[in-house]
């Protein structure tokens, strides 16, 4: 069994220079809390809060950053069993049925340079219309404060997290906030068993590897199944024998 520790803000990402598909394991991950400058993550609209986050705020029905999460997964996620195929500079990626993911600029999930991610963005659309899209722009990549959005058709939710602690705002304007000593409570929350094989307190946080973008702590839905999963060259190999071509701007395998 796999178990988070107790960390806020968990985040894996990583930019790999091979490419294919297979599965998630081997991300870098970090962590962030520590000091940042700038203004406070625990203000709502105009400093006003609707609640605390607490251990039973993670756990309830008001955590409208885990229903978004849910949602998402229920109307977005890839079979195991499928694969698209990215384009030119890992910037998109389209499956067979069609469906596509669009990756902005700075953050594709492959980085042939070994750069990294300055930031993060993907926008999925599935049977033709928008399904999700996440966006954690910089310094939200292993800073210790920084704001990320997920949209679903229910709305955006705002996680946003600093110094002093972390707020949440829902979809029909509510806020949430954990500070002080409420937001150091949040560590000794009781984990919880994710698909996967995964125990953790279930703080929000992502995960990018060579072929996938998922939600964490879990990594997958309970069938296996992904946000996101592509890969460079379609698995068969051309008449003749030998590997087909790299599709355009990913790396040589």
């Amino acid at each position: 069994m796999n178990k988070i520790l107790p960390f806020a803000f968990v985040l894996v990402a990583a930019g790999f220079v091979g490419c294919g598909s297979g599965g998630d394991d081997g991300n870098a991950g970090v962590g962030g809390s520590a000091g940042a400058g700038g203004g406070s993550a625990t203000g709502g609209r105009g400093g006003r809060v609707d609640g605390v986050i607490d251990c039973a705020w993670l756990e309830g029905p008001q955590n409208c950053w885990q229903a978004a999460v849910d949602e998402a997964y229920a109307s977005c996620a890839v079979p195991s069993s499928t694969e698209g195929y990215f384009g030119d500079q890992y910037l998109s990626c389209a499956y067979p049925n069609g469906d596509t993911d669009v990756y902005g600029s700075n953050s594709h999930p492959l980085d042939a340079a070994g750069n990294g991610h300055d930031d993060f963005y993907v926008e999925a659309t599935r049977g033709g219309t928008p399904c999700f899209t996440f966006e954690a722009p910089t310094p939200s990549l292993g800073g210790s404060s920084g704001v990320w959005t997920l949209t679903t058709k229910s709305g955006t939710v705002t996680y946003s997290y600093d110094s002093a602690g972390i707020s949440i705002q829902c979809p029909n304007g509510s806020t949430f906030a954990a500070s002080g000593v409420p937001f150091a409570m949040l560590f000794t929350c009781p984990t919880k068993q994710y698909p996967g094989g995964v125990e953790a307190i279930p703080f929000p946080g992502f995960a990018v590897s060579q072929s996938k973008f998922n939600f964490m702590p879990s990594s997958q839905n309970d069938k296996g199944d992904s946000l996101t999963n592509c890969t460079c060259a379609p698995p068969e190999p051309p008449d003749g024998g030998g590997l087909p071509p790299p599709a355009p701007g990913c790396p040589s395998i």
